[in-house]
């Protein structure tokens, strides 16, 4: 059920290559609404397939990779040239080094779009846990509530045109860098989660002393009693001292909410159905850049125009740089692309990258 994206590493199509100016043997691939600095000597040529491997991918070690050891194999967004780069491109014949036995017949039914993340070994980074956020497990990640991770906008040049024909509206808001937190009523037990646990109750877990601080569970015990619920999850984003090096300066430690999931209709509150619920449980959310953002009336005509919105201070501490911006639909969707009648997507700022992506 999870909806984080595990296409990080698939076949795409170059659309455009660029030279750099003062830059003999490097160029500028395009896949997407990425761009990415590449060899001049691996003679690539606009629409020729590739394997794309997307930032915060962890590549497996091997001859192929090894010039990421330094980097622990991650991939990074960095600056070439003055470029921007982000992600690494590598030919086809790559994943019968990485995957002897992957056929030739294999190799032939490869096209746009396929994952082959699992299949060379990558993995997506995470970053570690903090003390204070660990604890005793309960259990996996209840499987009745998607874990929460939007699409990065250049993933989807062509949704996005497609949301602007149909002139989507969205709610804009700012992208927290904390710890995903969710907190949910299942089987009429309440149960608090990170990304991927389930948390039991102990002294000094911080999910759940914010849980216990700000009085979520009757809370949540009350809206569901007032509005005929059974089942039901919010999910938001746990900021404080020893998260992500607190760069909002906060003191002690907060969860501001995002989403809320009737687990009962398999379905996102809108976004009205969320605003009642902060109304009347007095808990925080993340802060709000825009309530009516139209894409098509926001005069933006690509991903250039939507990575340059991300950026910008956050409204938490106006000395940080806010990670990004994410856009969610203010009603209910069934177009291809939702989820669980949801659309979303986020604009990750590529400023905050630079500056604090170690």
């Amino acid at each position: 059920m999870e909806t984080v994206n595990r296409k990080l590493v698939s076949v795409k199509r170059i659309r455009d290559i660029q030279p750099i100016e003062g830059a003999d043997k490097i160029e500028l691939a395009f896949i997407d609404g990425w761009q990415c600095v590449t060899a001049k000597d691996n003679g690539f040529k606009v629409n020729d397939l590739v394997l794309y491997c997307e930032i915060d991918t962890v590549l497996p070690e091997h001859e192929e990779t090894e010039f990421l050891r330094p980097r622990n194999f991650r991939i990074r967004t960095i600056r070439l040239k003055s470029k921007l780069s982000q992600g690494l491109i590598f030919p086809l014949s790559v994943i019968q080094k990485i995957v002897p036995d992957f056929t030739d017949q294999h190799m032939s039914m490869l096209d746009v779009g396929h994952d082959v993340t699992q299949l060379i070994g990558a993995t997506k980074y995470e970053a570690p846990i903090p003390a204070c956020l660990g604890g005793q497990i309960e259990g996996y990640f209840p499987n009745k509530v998607p874990k929460t991770d939007a699409e990065r906008c250049q993933n989807l040049v062509g949704e996005i045109s497609k949301y602007k024909e149909l002139g989507i509206e969205f709610v804009a808001t700012e992208k927290l860098d904390g710890s995903s937190a969710s907190f949910m009523l299942i089987d009429d037990v309440f149960k608090v989660c990170s990304r991927n646990l389930d948390l039991r109750e102990t002294e000094g877990n911080t999910f759940w002393q914010v849980a216990r601080k700000n009085d979520v569970e009757a809370k949540m015990r009350f809206f569901a009693e007032t509005h005929n619920i059974k089942e039901f999850a919010i999910q938001g984003e746990l900021v404080g001292e020893g998260v992500q090096k607190n760069k909002y300066k906060l003191k002690g430690h907060d969860v501001y909410l995002f989403n809320a999931f009737n687990i009962d209709t398999q379905t996102y509150f809108t976004w009205s159905e969320f605003a009642e619920l902060i109304d009347i449980t007095g808990l925080k959310q993340v802060p709000v850049i825009m309530y009516q953002y139209n894409i098509i009336d926001d005069d933006v005509n690509d991903i250039d125009s939507l990575l340059s919105f991300a950026e910008g201070k956050s409204v938490l501490c106006n000395d940080t740089e806010r990670e990004g911006v994410v856009f969610k639909s203010k009603t209910i969707n069934n177009i291809r692309s939702s989820s669980f009648g949801q659309i979303l997507f986020k604009a990750i700022s590529n400023k905050f990258l630079l500056k604090y992506d170690e």
